[in-house]
């Protein structure tokens, strides 16, 4: 998963690079950030899954940004030295909300329930496109029955051999059974 850090202490920044190269291989850091504004402007410009953001920093607070950002897609986890925020965080989907210092353990499931609820998501996102792109094929006059379609869906192809019955079946089925 890619990530963004952003938290206005750069010893808070590092530390929790630190821990997530120790204890969470699957974390690739995309930008560490202890100005909220370029960490904002970061967010916009990368589209990480998920994103380790302070609350209280200067310019901009941690509700600022994610106000500003107005809908996204990423996953989040507050990292913050209050437990005053923790009910107003979890009203913007917070995975987790760790308290400083981080625990490696706490992180470590932090991450875990963020992994699993990108893959939960991308999963559904890839059922959609290939639902769809069948739909398209089925609706095609041109299309001649039985054909072969390699759809690239997360870095890996998926090969689908389309007919009628499966094109039926695709729409009550995960594309996986497919494979």
């Amino acid at each position: 998963m890619k990530a963004i850090i952003i938290d206005d202490e750069s010893d808070a920044v590092e530390a929790l690079h630190i821990t997530l190269m120790e204890t969470c291989p699957e974390v690739a850091v995309a930008g560490k950030f202890t100005d909220s504004v370029k960490g904002l402007a970061s967010i916009r410009a990368t589209d990480p899954d998920l994103v380790f953001l302070d609350i209280e920093m200067p310019k901009m607070n941690g509700f600022q940004l994610l106000e500003e950002l107005g809908d996204f897609r990423f996953n989040l986890i507050f990292t913050t030295a209050y437990d005053r925020f923790a009910v107003k965080a979890f009203r913007f989907s917070a995975i987790d909300y760790l308290l400083k210092p981080i625990n490696p353990e706490e992180l470590k499931s932090a991450v875990e329930k963020a992994g699993q609820k990108f893959l939960t998501e991308k999963n559904n996102w890839n059922c959609c496109a290939v639902n769809s792109i069948l739909r398209i094929a089925a609706a095609s006059t041109r299309s001649r029955f039985p054909m072969r379609m390699v759809i690239l869906l997360s870095n890996y192809p998926i090969s689908y051999t389309v007919n009628q019955t499966v094109v039926t079946l695709a729409f009550i089925s995960p594309p996986a059974k497919f494979t």
